[in-house]
């Protein structure tokens, strides 16, 4: 089924569940799959609201609608009824889900086939993954093995050496390794299958080229090709060769592509229009060159003739473009050197992704990308399927599919197997529904060519999926939007979308809409559709704000939205919104990474976790909390000498340091100490995300800050290191970048918030009174070439196409052009499908703003190739739309207010160079943390200001520094243990946390001579712990109030005193334990004394956290412990209670 924007499609899929739960045994006969948890979220609670409301109400509704619902629900109720299931108790019984939670309940339920291994998490940002995969692959130019050094080194000199960008390359092929993986056969590409697709590609592009070619002209043609082929120069003549003979048109066989090409050459310019004259060059001389009056009658006679049939060919844009399209076909056989980069980049490719499998294994976790191959591989193939797909035929009945014009070939072959032994005596049911119009998910490797590959409204050829033959149905009255925004849309998109659909090429053609409107009702007199040209950008931004004013105070309940094509042509809107003082919500939209505070903050820590990081140190000294200038900056830096030394090393003897401004000194005598301290601690305790708010904090970062939201943001900022640490060690560089990218502040969630703004993606299956579309005039960015260009062709065999990128400095490959061009045709249509989506979002007024397009030498405004006003403009230049295009006034200079620049979410940066400010902002020198209020009342999690010292330093002189990176990595993985327990812990199997510990000791520099016994260590520790029932006791995760590495801070003696506690629970017996871990190990004799002297030297230290713990708890009993793990030696005492001293 087509269901256009606004057809109820949601409501139909409803009453489609209901009308099937009351002819099924089993509720979990049905299952109904979509492509976001939203949706199905949405379609679960439809159903259920709709089961409720027929329980509590006997009578039927008044409106046709809500009747027809509550029937079909009174009847699912009854079967509910007679067999017991209990939906409206149990509604997880309906089976709605994703098509990746449906892939990955498969994958997990036959863990060996499907090669899942076990209950692995989802990596929803794998980039970093994959650029590890393909470094592996790529070290192999080193490899003793042959075969992999020579196709690692045949491909690194394909790219001239350039190791990051064939790195880069490849980790985006591994993204989308579901669609080439499985052309590999024993680790080597199929040439002949590949050649084969080649073949068949240009051969249906000479069907359709030949198809297009008027009957009525095609002995003109003919003839007309043959004589030019007879008189045409020996360049040209060697071109129309396969014409002298030729009386009818070719065959569209691959081996008369030679033919076709020489007739486009003949017909068209280089530019692919048709062509106005001929001449001799062409094969047409002129009649004064004829040898005698017959020949020159004949000339003459010739080329008038030709020219009759380029004036009847004149407009028939497809025919133009066929013939441009066959000129370029690429050839059917792979050239030997160019195969030879292929197989090596196949051979690659395969091993990038056997890294990939062990990198996922090492982490616990996996992408959506091999949740679909293991998803796939549970359920054999088509003709061996796996007992789960067998016991999934018996159980399944009825499958509905929304948004199916999203799918991928990967998701496709799942449906092809789900429904592989069904035949139409089973009385079972698919149904899919989708609108080619809406399809805008290509990044996510959607394929629309499927859906129209299956879909004819005509129903003359019914489309099938695997051998379930489907018959088409089609929605198209639109219950959203009023006439004025449906007529404008029905107009102007005639013109954007092409007029038929085109499998191969991913064009879906327009369907028009008709708007319901209620017997009686009035036009809605606050409806329109319009396009506004700007001046530029700046003006674009205020009509922007100026008609979201007007849109708040037209529709006073009523929602706006801002949709645009990229989150940058959102900025300066959001900061004239701002200005105006409209409260809006940004859908991610406003990335953290470029926020000043998060820059700072990601200073901080890249200057404390690595001294070497001049960047880091200086940009951490420029920062508001220290704030200094260039000058002093310079002359730590090393001043005119240029760079010698760690800027810490200036830093540590400042004091000293010739130069620096007295300005300087007063901050640094502030900053320093502070940074010394962090820098010196013998031993970070905790989490790394505690230790940096603690030094930022000191600093007086917060103190820097504007609001909550600018404070939500760093805390933002914190979590993400929290996930990505392992023991406190600095996250990889390339997966940090990578997930601050998808970081965003958080948006405004206020109930009084009306304006929305958001990507157009963000806003499929939304709809608002009002929608503004900004950015018509700009084009979109390309992105960078692929390692190889593919497509896998949306039919039955899904045949792939494989070109690889042309070596550097040579020609382009003739095949990879030709797919480059067929991802740019896809693209194009796609964009038209994204102006329509939004677009169609609009209930009442819809407003489209672009800068008008520049003059060009007609003194017609051209707008930007790939742009929406591209798409638009043809139907915008037509008289019957001039009303709805509305051009730009001559703005009046002395009314112009500008928006503000500094206030973020910035604007481009030359429009703000005219109101940047050199003031810098920062804290002043003689800045001190606020006084601790006299009657603070201290939270159950209190975060210290400050980062003192918790008691009296207990020495580690006896310890190396290995020892010390040995406490901090067994820490961290006791941590880890605590939090999922010694059973599971042990199920997961210890390798991957062996790992993850030797991956965090080589970051935190443990010697190499030293780190194999340092990792056996922190392993011996945990399996201390997980053998000893007192350490099994201690890291129980099920015991009350169980908290790992707590930080708390509190006054004590009338400072602030702060600690970390390794591990603190209540027992069963009601008492509060406090123990710490202690990773040193007794070589000599007598351990039980080296365990008593022990606990006396921490006696003091853990008495205290009992003090501070004591104020929270008072009425708690209280007790504290040491335990070592790698002596499984266990002290514990009662602590002393001289509360006393407490304030």
């Amino acid at each position: 089924m087509q269901a256009p924007a606004g057809s109820g499609k949601t409501g139909l899929l409803t009453q489609r569940v209901l009308r099937l739960l009351a002819g099924v045994a089993e509720p979990e006969a049905i299952l109904a799959i979509t492509f976001t948890r939203k949706a199905a979220a949405e379609m679960r609670a439809r159903v259920l609201e709709a089961l409720h409301a027929a329980a509590d109400q006997n009578t039927p509704p008044e409106s046709d609608y809500q009747r027809q619902l509550w029937s079909l629900a009174r009847a699912a109720l009854e079967q509910n009824t007679k067999r017991g299931w209990r939906l409206l108790d149990n509604p997880q019984r309906l089976r709605m889900m994703t098509i990746d939670a449906l892939c990955l309940s498969l994958a997990q339920r036959m863990p060996v086939l499907s090669r899942f291994g076990g209950p692995l998490g989802v990596e929803t940002n794998p980039g970093a993954l994959y650029r590890e995969a393909a470094g592996a692959a790529l070290r192999h130019a080193s490899d003793p093995d042959g075969a992999r050094r020579e196709a690692s080194r045949r491909v690194l000199a394909h790219l001239n050496g350039d190791v990051n960008r064939a790195e880069a390359m490849l980790a985006r092929m591994l993204s989308s390794r579901e669609q080439w993986l499985r052309h590999v056969v024993d680790g080597q590409l199929e040439r002949a299958a590949l050649e084969q697709a080649v073949e068949a590609v240009v051969r249906e592009s000479l069907h359709a080229l030949r198809a297009a070619v008027p009957r009525t002209l095609e002995r003109e043609v003919c003839a007309l090709a043959r004589f030019a082929a007879l008189n045409a120069p020996e360049e040209k003549a060697t071109q129309l060769s396969a014409w002298r003979e030729r009386i009818a048109l070719p065959d569209a066989d691959a081996s008369m592509a030679t033919a076709w090409a020489g007739l486009a050459n003949l017909l068209l310019t280089q530019a692919g229009t048709w062509r106005r004259q001929v001449t001799k060059r062409e094969g047409f001389p002129a009649a004064s060159s004829g040898a005698n009056a017959q020949q020159k009658a004949l000339f003459k006679e010739m080329k008038a003739r030709m020219l009759t049939l380029l004036e009847r060919l004149d407009g028939d844009a497809e025919l133009a473009e066929r013939l441009d399209e066959a000129r370029r076909l690429p050839p059917t056989r792979y050239e030997a050197s160019q195969w030879e980069v292929l197989a090596a980049l196949g051979q690659l490719m395969v091993m990038a992704a056997g890294y990939l499998t062990l990198s996922f294994a090492q982490r616990e976790a996996v992408d959506f990308a091999e949740v679909s191959l293991s998803a796939s591989r549970a359920l054999g193939d088509l003709d061996n399927p796996s007992d789960l797909a067998l016991k999934l035929d018996h159980a399944l009945q009825h499958i509905l599919v929304d948004e199916f014009q999203d799918t991928s070939h990967a998701q496709y072959r799942l449906l092809e197997r789900l429904t592989a032994e069904w035949t139409p005596e089973d009385r079972r049911t698919l149904f899919l529904v989708g609108d080619p119009m809406q399809s805008i998910y290509r990044f996510r490797e959607a394929e629309v060519g499927l859906f129209l590959s299956l879909f004819d409204v005509s129903g003359r050829t019914p489309g099938r999926l695997g051998g379930i033959e489907l018959h088409p149905l089609q929605l198209t009255v639109n219950f959203r939007s009023r006439r004025a925004v449906v007529d404008w849309v029905n107009y102007a998109f005639v013109s954007v979308m092409p007029e038929e659909a085109d499998v191969e090429r991913g064009a879906a053609p327009f369907s028009r809409a008709a708007c319901f409107e209620p017997p009686g009702a009035a036009p809605d007199p606050l409806a329109s559709a319009d396009v506004r040209l700007t001046t530029d950008a700046q003006d674009e931004a205020r009509q922007a704000v100026a008609l979201t004013q007007q849109a708040l105070a037209d529709f006073p309940e009523g929602q706006v939205a801002i949709l645009a094509r990229a989150r940058p042509h959102l900025a300066a809107i959001a900061a004239g919104l701002k200005q105006a003082g409209i409260r809006y919500r940004a859908v991610e939209i406003e990335a953290l990474a470029n926020r000043p505070w998060i820059l700072d903050m990601l200073a901080l820590t890249r200057a404390l976790l690595h001294r070497g990081d001049r960047v880091a140190w200086l940009s951490l000294l420029r920062a508001p909390w220290c704030g200094l200038q260039l000058a002093d900056l310079h002359l730590l830096a090393g001043g005119d000498a240029g760079p010698r030394g760690c800027i810490t090393e200036k830093l540590a003897r400042w004091e000293r340091l010739a130069g620096l401004s007295d300005d300087a000194r007063a901050r640094l005598a502030r900053v320093w100490p502070v940074l010394s301290q962090a820098l010196g601690a013998s031993r970070r305790r905790g989490r790394l995300r505690d230790w940096l708010l603690s030094v930022w904090r000191a600093l007086g970062g917060e103190a820097c800050l504007r609001d909550a939201r600018e404070l939500a943001d760093i805390d933002a900022y914190l979590n993400l290191l929290d996930q990505l640490e392992e023991g406190g060690a600095m996250p990889q560089e390339a997966l940090l970048t990578e997930r601050m990218a998808s970081l965003f502040a958080a948006v405004d969630d206020g109930p009084d918030v009306r304006v929305q703004l958001m990507t157009i993606h963000k806003s499929k299956g939304l709809e608002f009174d009002c929608v503004i579309v900004p950015g018509l005039s700009r084009t979109p960015y390309r992105g960078e070439p692929e390692l190889l260009q593919w497509a896998e062709r949306p039919s039955r065999d899904a045949a792939l196409l494989l070109a690889p990128i042309k070596r550097v400095g040579g020609d382009e490959d003739p095949l990879y052009a030709h797919l480059t061009r067929l991802e740019r045709q896809k693209g194009a249509f796609e964009a038209g499908r994204l102006l329509y989506v939004a677009a169609t979002r609009a209930r009442r007024r819809l407003h489209l703003l672009g800068q008008a397009p520049a003059l060009g030498e007609s003194g017609e405004g051209i707008p930007a190739n790939g742009s929406f006003l591209a798409l638009l403009w043809p139907a915008l230049t037509d008289e019957a739309a001039a009303q709805s295009l509305i051009w730009p006034e001559e703005p009046d200079a002395d009314n112009l207010e500008p928006l503000d620049p500094l206030d973020p979410p910035s604007v481009p940066l030359q429009q703000l160079a005219p109101a940047l400010s050199q003031t810098l902002a920062r804290l002043p020198a003689c800045w001190t943390p606020p006084p601790l209020a006299d009657d603070v009342e201290l939270p159950e999690q209190s975060v210290t200001a400050s980062v003192e010292p918790d008691a009296e330093p207990v020495a580690f002189d006896w310890a190396s520094e290995t020892a010390r990176l040995v406490g901090v990595a067994a820490h961290g993985a006791l941590r880890r243990l605590a939090e999922v327990g010694v059973d599971a812990w042990r199920d997961q199997g210890g390798g991957a946390a062996q790992a993850a510990i030797e991956r965090q000791l080589r970051a935190l520099g443990a010697p190499h001579d030293e780190l194999e016994r340092a990792v056996a260590k922190c392993v011996a520790a945990i399996e201390n712990c997980a053998e000893d029932p007192v350490g099994r006791w201690i890291l129980d995760p099920s015991h009350e109030a169980a908290r790992s590495e707590w930080d708390l801070t509190g006054v004590i003696d009338g400072k602030r005193q702060r600690m970390v506690v390794d591990r603190t629970f209540i027992d069963a017996e009601g008492a509060r334990w406090i123990i710490d871990f202690k990773t040193g190990a007794h070589e000599g004799g007598d351990p039980q004394g080296f365990l008593d002297n022990e606990a006396e030297r921490y006696r003091a230290q853990l008495e205290g956290y009992a003090r501070l713990l004591r104020r929270l708890e008072p009425q708690r009993p209280i007790r504290v412990g040491l335990y070592f793990p790698l002596m499984r030696g266990w002290r514990h005492w009662i602590p002393r209670q001289n509360d006393g001293a407490l304030p």
